[in-house]
């Protein structure tokens, strides 16, 4: 649908603006803390940036007073995070990610993973400064709102970055 492709290509514009904002927080730390010997504020030019993204349906379920992610879609963005791709900073796509958002193949590199419990998965991987769709430009930066339990219907479609 017309509505799933404007917000694949939204979520991928914020995630190409995650990893400027990203090595913008990192010269601050660096710069703030300079003076400082110790072994974590004389790591901080080593941070890097990984993005997964992937599309699917999920369910919310309340665990106490907490709301918990769940479903396929979940599990797989937790398999990504154990792949084995080289490099300490890219953004790694699904199938159906790529797909939803109509990103031309021939901008990014095909990765195949065998994820654990989830089987062969086709994947893509790239820079982020390749991505070609961007923010509005009067779109604020910010996290999305948490979406209300009672809204969902039990489950919802729902686009998940993790890094």
């Amino acid at each position: 649908a017309e509505g799933d492709l404007a917000a694949a290509r939204d979520v991928l514009a914020q995630v190409k603006v995650f990893f400027p904002a990203f090595d913008e927080c990192v010269a601050r730390q660096r710069a703030a803390r300079g003076g400082c010997g110790c072994e974590a504020c004389g790591g901080i030019h080593k941070l890097r940036l990984k993005a997964f993204v992937h599309a699917g349906e999920l369910a919310m379920k309340q665990v106490r007073q907490f709301e918990e992610l769940a479903g396929e879609a979940v599990i797989f963005v937790h398999r990504l995070l154990k792949n084995h791709v080289e490099g300490r900073e890219y953004v790694l796509l699904s199938e159906a990610a790529r797909a939803a958002a109509g990103f031309d193949p021939a901008l990014l590199r095909e990765h195949l993973e065998d994820l654990e419990g989830v089987g062969p998965a086709r994947l893509w991987l790239c820079y982020a400064q390749v991505i070609p769709f961007e923010l509005p430009a009067t779109a604020p930066v910010a996290s999305p709102p948490s979406p209300s339990p009672s809204g969902l219907g039990g489950k919802l479609r729902a686009w998940l970055g993790l890094g």
